[in-house]
């Protein structure tokens, strides 16, 4: 019996393994196009950008647009002349002209970004590119162990070079390379320490646990990000939070999965993982929009890639291996593997090929 199924296990196996780098190309992707666009846009809320012409914009009356003229003659102006202090009438103006913008000032700035961001095309593009990248996920957590499937979304950062050196015609440095063999060979190490381990749902009722936990490691991450003095250390704390929901995420999908498999769609959708998805997800989002409008795209996604495999590894050995595997040699590899990865993604995501650093000293 196990001699019929070992190859079926290996298709389903590998099949596993090019959905997730597909996904990670999808990840890759969507991420360079979020990362670019809230960039923009933080920097116009925040006041850098160049100001907006209203009296040029769309549906503009320019006729309606206040006007201050310079008297050409010597002397103070007239507002002083008639005793009145000149920043009154400027403030006057501002505030009787301007609804909107004192509006926007008292909103709380991720809801600021947020409405920017969703009139984005770009922005929304990155997101399309996400979900087909969330569905490739989904099939390969299906087909294959969370463990490899989260471990592979690394890979993100190899596709994030090219996608980030080609348009600005750069070359990846010697880093960039050594970054890579380190990924590789982690993957590999990690590959081939775990094998084609069967995966079960059986131990589905101490999901909570695992709950529990990454919900507590969620909130000490968000709380370090909230006393850490520097600003790269707040990012990577908030997108280590974004880690460990996507983590979340991915035990959901495993068990969305297996209901769906064994009981239908309708009965699938219906089952209480489903909510448990879209609170992880929709979390996961908000954390990383804050954490790429925060800081460098470097630091969260070192943060973040590190978090979610490493996450994955303990909540999938904990919940869905049929035969947990807990000999010494095997946690030895699996710690050279993740050892490896970490390495590596630390040397990609601070390369200088996937910093933005051909803005202007004005745009940053």
């Amino acid at each position: 019996m196990d001699a019929i199924a070992q190859p079926a296990l290996i298709a389903s196996s590998t099949a596993s393994i090019l959905l997730a780098l597909l996904g990670a190309l999808l990840f890759a992707l969507s991420a360079a196009l979020q990362h670019h666009v809230v960039g923009v846009h933080s920097r116009q809320i925040d006041g850098h950008a160049p100001p907006i012409d209203l009296a040029n914009q769309p549906g503009t009356d320019a006729a309606t647009q206040p006007r201050i003229s310079v008297p050409a003659q010597a002397g103070p102006p007239p507002v002083e002349r008639a005793g009145i202090q000149p920043g009154t009438v400027a403030v006057r103006e501002r505030a009787g002209t301007a609804p909107a913008a004192r509006t926007a000032s008292r909103r709380p700035r991720v809801l600021t970004l947020l409405q920017r961001l969703v009139r984005d095309p770009l922005w929304l593009l990155g997101w399309v590119a996400n979900l087909a990248g969330f569905a490739a996920q989904a099939a390969a957590l299906h087909l294959g162990s969370i463990v490899i499937v989260q471990a592979l979304l690394v890979t993100q950062l190899l596709f994030a070079l090219p996608l980030s050196a080609l348009p600005a015609g750069r070359r990846p440095l010697r880093r960039d390379w050594l970054g890579t063999v380190a990924v590789c060979g982690g993957l590999i190490t990690l590959l081939t320490v775990r094998g084609t381990v069967p995966q079960t749902t059986a131990r589905r009722d101490e999901v909570w646990l695992v709950v529990c936990a990454a919900a507590a490691l969620i909130v000490l991450f968000l709380l370090v990000s909230r006393v850490a003095t520097g600003q790269q250390y707040r990012t990577a704390a908030v997108a280590a939070a974004a880690g460990v929901c996507f983590c979340l995420t991915a035990v959901f999908l495993v068990l969305i999965g297996a209901d769906v498999a064994d009981r239908g769609l309708p009965a699938g959708l219906l089952n209480w993982p489903v909510p448990g998805l879209c609170a992880s997800t929709v979390l996961g989002m908000l954390l990383v929009q804050h954490a790429f409008a925060a800081g460098s795209l470097p630091a969260a996604m070192t943060a973040m890639v590190i978090t979610d495999p490493v996450a994955s590894w303990i909540a999938g050995s904990v919940l869905f291996d049929a035969r947990p595997q807990v000999s010494a040699e095997v946690l030895a590899g699996s710690a050279v593997g993740v050892g490896f990865l970490a390495l590596g993604v630390v040397a990609l995501a601070n390369s200088p090929t996937l910093r933005d650093e051909s803005r202007s000293p004005g745009s940053r």
